[in-house]
C-alpha cells in the first residue's frame, strides 16, 4: 500500500522522459471508494463532498480537489486519500479526522475588563464543528483587546476540554497581569512647544507624586490625543498642518512601566486671509461679518492691519454662533458650512481664507405646541410657561427657555426629556412677512407660482428693486398681477417706474441695487475704452455697417482685425464657429451695466445688447440671435402701436365687441384691485369693465357681471379727493 500523490509526485522528480511517458499513458479508472475514520458524517455524505466518481478515469489533480473540497467543508481535521490495488482493480480510501462539535465555550479570569467586551471578541457557534481558525483568531483578539488597554503582561490560552466523544469545550483562560503605568511621554519634532506644554493638553499623561497622577495607558485615549486633542490645539495656534505621524509604547512588562514617544510634523503657522459668506439672504454681509473672531476686514474681506494667527476653535464657536443666529430667527433647518481654503500668500507666507457657505431654506413657523406626558396638574400651567405659540417664528433659544421654566416648576421627574422638533403633517404652513425690497432674503431658493401686489409700484420706496425682487421670486412661466392706476397722469417724476421714464432706466443694478448712473463712476485711463465711452444702440450699428464696408479699414486690415493670433483671439475680438459660421464675439460689464455684441463675418447679421443690469447681457443676446437664426420662436409679442389719449378718442373704443367665433372682448382702461374672496381663499376677483372670478390661481377667468362701464369719462363724485389727481403726491 501506498499514498497515491507521493507515487505521482515521485514520478514527476524522476526526470523528463518519465515525466512524458507518464502523461502518455490514460489515467486509470476508479473501482471503488472506501471511507475511514467518519464517525459523524455517513459514507456517502464524503464521496459526495469529494467529487470523486467510480468507474471514471481520474489523476492527481482530481485527488487535490477532493482533499481541497473536503476540507471547505469544516468538518475535518485532517485529510488523507491513499490507493490500494486488488488484483487488476483501482481503490481509493479517503481517511477522515472528523472536528469534534462545539459543545459550549467560556471566558475565565476576566476581572480588570468588561466580560462583555471580552466576549464580543470571540466569534464561535456553538453546536458547530469546532473551527480551530476561528478559535485562534478569537484568542489573537482578546490579547490584542488587553494590549490596547495597557495590559502588556496579559497572556491568553486556550483549553479543549472533550466531555466525550466527538464533543468539546472550549476555555479562554486570561492571566491578566498588571495594567503598564506611562512614567514619560518624549515627543519628537516639536520646536515650538516644549514637552510639557504638549503633553499638558494631551489626556494620556504620565504618572506623578499624587494619588490621581496614575498614568494610566489606554489605547482609545491615546488615539483621541493623536486625532483630535493635539491638531485641534495645534491648529487654534496657527498650525493648520499639524499631524502626529507616529506614535509608539515602549513598555517594560516586569517593571509594568512604559514610555509613550510621539513623532510630530508641526508645520507652518497659518495667518489669516480673506473672509467671504455666500447664500446669506435673511441677514445682510454687513450684519453676519459681525460675527467674524479674527478682526475688521475690508470690503473685499481681507483684514485690516496684520492678520492674526488662525484658531480652529475661534472659527468654529463663530459658525455656532452663526447658526444659533439663525435658529434663533424660524430657520431651524438652515446649513452653515465653514470652508477653509490653503493657499500661500503674496510674500510666500501660508495663508487660510476662511468662507461661510449657507443653505438658508425657509422659515418654520410653529403649527402646534403638545404637551405629553402630563398627569400631574393641568395643562394651563404648563403652557403658561412656555413662551412659544402657535404662528410664532421658531427660535431656538425660546424653545429652551420653554424647556427650562416647565422643568423648574418641579412636578417632573428630572431631567425631562429633551423637546422633540417635528415638521408639521402638511410640509410647512408658513405666513410670510417681508420687505419686497429684501422679497428674497426672506423666501430663500423658494419660488411661486402667482405673485400678487396690492400696491401701485411707483409708490414703493425703490421700485426698481422691488420689481427684480418679485421677479426673482416668481417660478419659471409664473404669473406676476400688479395694481397701478394707469389713468393716472405721470406722477412722482422721475420715479415712475413701470412708465420707464429716461431718469429710471439711466442707472445700473448691481443685484437688483441702483448704483447710479455710468457717467457718474470714475474710470481710470486704463477703462477709458470699456466704460469711458458712452454710446447706444444706434450708434453701434452704424459702426458695424461702416466695418463691413471699407469706409473705416481696407479689406486687408478687416482680414487681419478678424484673424485670431492666440487661442481663438483676434484683435480685441473672440473669433468662433457657431452653426450660422464665424462669429466675432465680445463683451464687457462696469458696476450695474453690462455689454454684449456678437458679429456674424460670413453673414449680415450682429446682435447688439446694452443692458442696465449685471448677469443679463449674454443670455439675451443669445436669445435674440436664436430668435433672428430661426432657432427658436419669440417669446414675448411686439408691443402695440402707442397713441397718445384724448377724449375724443373715447368714441372709437365705447361698446361690446365680439371675437371670432362669438364672446365678448373686454377692455382695461386702468388696473383694478385684485381681491380674495372673504368666504372662499381659493377664490379670485379681478374687476375690469366687468368683475372676473378665478379658482384656479389665475389661469382661467369666468366672467361674473356685465359690463359696467360709466356713461361718461368724468371722475364720480364718490372719489372724493381722489378727484383731484395733480395733487397726489409720492408715498415714501
Amino acid at each position: 500500500m501506498h499514498r497515491f500523490l507521493v507515487t505521482l509526485t515521485a514520478c514527476c522528480l524522476l526526470g523528463g522522459q518519465v515525466a512524458l511517458q507518464a502523461q502518455d499513458a490514460a489515467p486509470p479508472s476508479v473501482d471503488s471508494i472506501i471511507v475511514e475514520g467518519n464517525q459523524r458524517l455517513t459514507p456517502s455524505q464524503i464521496i459526495g463532498s469529494s467529487g470523486i466518481v467510480v468507474h471514471q478515469p481520474i489523476n492527481y489533480r482530481d485527488i487535490q480537489r477532493a482533499i481541497t473540497a473536503l476540507f471547505r467543508t469544516g468538518q475535518f481535521d485532517d485529510v488523507l486519500v491513499e490507493q490500494r490495488n486488488v488484483g487488476n482493480r483501482l481503490n481509493l480510501v479517503i481517511r477522515v479526522k472528523e472536528r469534534p462539535v462545539l459543545e459550549k465555550w467560556a471566558v475565565r479570569g476576566v476581572e480588570r475588563l468588561g466580560e462583555g467586551e471580552v466576549k464580543g471578541r470571540i466569534r464561535l457557534t456553538e453546536g458547530r464543528p469546532l473551527d480551530r481558525s476561528a478559535v485562534e483568531q478569537a484568542r489573537a483578539a482578546i490579547d490584542s483587546l488587553y494590549k490596547h488597554q495597557g495590559y502588556y503582561a496579559s497572556k491568553v490560552s486556550v483549553l479543549q476540554l472533550t466531555p466525550k466523544p466527538g464533543r468539546a469545550r472550549i476555555v479562554f483562560d486570561v492571566e491578566e497581569g498588571q495594567r503598564v503605568a506611562i512614567s514619560q511621554v518624549i515627543v519628537d519634532g516639536n520646536k515650538h512647544f516644549s514637552d510639557k506644554a504638549v503633553v499638558k493638553h494631551m489626556a494620556t499623561r504620565p504618572e506623578g507624586f499624587w494619588w490621581f497622577q496614575k498614568g494610566e495607558y489606554d489605547e482609545r485615549t491615546v488615539e483621541q490625543d493623536v486625532r483630535e486633542r493635539l491638531p485641534n490645539w495645534y491648529a487654534d495656534q496657527g498650525f493648520v498642518d499639524f499631524q502626529v505621524t507616529q506614535d509608539s509604547l515602549i513598555s517594560d512588562s516586569t517593571g509594568g512601566k512604559a514610555v509613550l514617544r510621539l513623532t510630530v510634523e508641526e508645520g507652518p503657522v497659518y495667518r489669516v486671509g480673506t473672509f467671504d459668506i455666500q447664500g446669506n439672504r435673511r441677514f445682510s454681509t454687513e450684519e453676519l461679518r459681525a460675527l467674524y473672531p479674527f478682526g475688521p476686514i475690508g470690503r473685499n474681506g481681507a483684514p485690516v492691519g496684520s492678520a492674526p494667527a488662525f484658531s480652529r476653535t475661534e472659527w468654529n464657536e463663530a459658525t455656532d454662533r452663526l447658526q444659533k443666529l439663525y435658529a434663533n430667527n424660524g430657520y431651524i433647518y438652515a446649513q452653515v458650512q465653514p470652508e477653509e481654503i490653503r493657499r500661500t500668500g503674496s510674500k510666500g507666507a501660508p495663508v487660510v481664507d476662511l468662507r461661510w457657505t449657507i443653505r438658508e431654506g425657509s422659515p418654520a413657523t410653529i403649527n402646534k405646541v403638545e404637551i405629553v406626558g402630563n398627569d400631574v396638574t393641568h395643562e394651563r400651567v404648563i403652557r403658561e410657561a412656555i413662551v412659544m405659540l402657535p404662528g410664532d417664528l421658531f427660535s431656538r433659544e425660546r424653545l429652551i427657555r420653554s424647556y427650562q421654566n416647565v422643568s423648574n416648576l418641579g412636578f417632573f421627574q428630572q431631567p425631562m426629556p429633551s423637546p422633540d422638533v417635528k415638521p408639521a403633517a402638511n410640509g410647512v404652513d408658513v405666513d410670510i412677512v417681508a420687505d419686497v425690497h429684501r422679497l428674497s432674503e426672506t423666501v430663500g431658493v423658494e419660488r411661486f407660482d402667482v405673485i400678487i401686489s396690492c400696491a401701485t409700484f411707483e409708490h414703493f420706496k425703490y421700485p426698481t428693486l422691488a420689481a427684480h425682487e418679485v421677479m426673482k421670486a416668481l417660478k419659471v412661466g409664473g404669473l406676476l398681477y400688479v395694481q397701478t392706476v394707469q389713468s393716472f397722469p405721470l406722477h412722482a417724476y422721475p420715479h415712475d417706474y413701470f412708465r420707464f421714464s429716461r431718469e429710471a432706466l439711466a442707472h445700473g443694478y448691481r443685484r437688483g441695487v441702483d448704483v447710479g448712473p455710468a457717467n457718474q463712476h470714475s474710470f481710470g485711463w486704463e477703462y477709458r475704452g470699456m466704460g469711458g465711452v458712452v454710446t447706444n444702440v444706434d450708434d453701434l450699428f452704424r459702426w458695424d455697417r461702416a466695418l463691413r464696408a471699407s469706409a473705416v479699414l481696407s479689406e486687408a486690415s478687416r482680414k487681419k482685425l478678424f484673424t485670431p493670433f492666440k487661442e481663438k483671439y483676434a484683435y480685441g475680438w473672440y473669433v468662433l464657429d457657431g452653426p450660422e459660421g464665424r462669429v466675432a464675439q465680445h463683451g464687457g460689464t462696469v458696476d450695474g451695466f453690462e455689454t454684449d455684441l456678437h458679429r456674424w463675418l460670413d453673414r449680415d447679421a450682429v446682435t447688439i445688447v446694452l443692458a442696465n443690469r449685471d448677469g443679463v447681457g449674454w443670455q439675451v443676446g443669445s436669445s435674440v440671435a436664436a430668435i433672428l437664426f430661426k432657432r427658436a420662436e419669440p417669446r414675448v409679442a411686439a408691443p402695440p402701436a402707442i397713441a397718445k389719449w384724448n377724449a375724443s378718442l373715447a368714441a372709437d373704443v365705447e361698446g361690446a365687441y365680439e371675437l371670432p367665433g362669438g364672446g365678448a372682448m373686454n377692455r382695461n382702461v386702468r388696473t383694478m384691485p385684485i381681491n380674495f374672496s372673504p368666504i372662499d381663499q381659493r377664490t379670485l376677483f379681478y374687476a375690469s369693465n366687468v368683475v372676473w372670478k378665478s379658482v384656479d390661481h389665475g389661469h382661467s377667468w369666468t366672467r361674473i357681471s356685465p359690463d359696467l362701464t360709466r356713461a361718461t369719462w368724468a371722475v364720480p363724485a364718490n372719489a372724493g379727493k381722489y378727484a383731484i389727481v395733480h395733487e397726489m403726491k409720492c408715498r415714501a
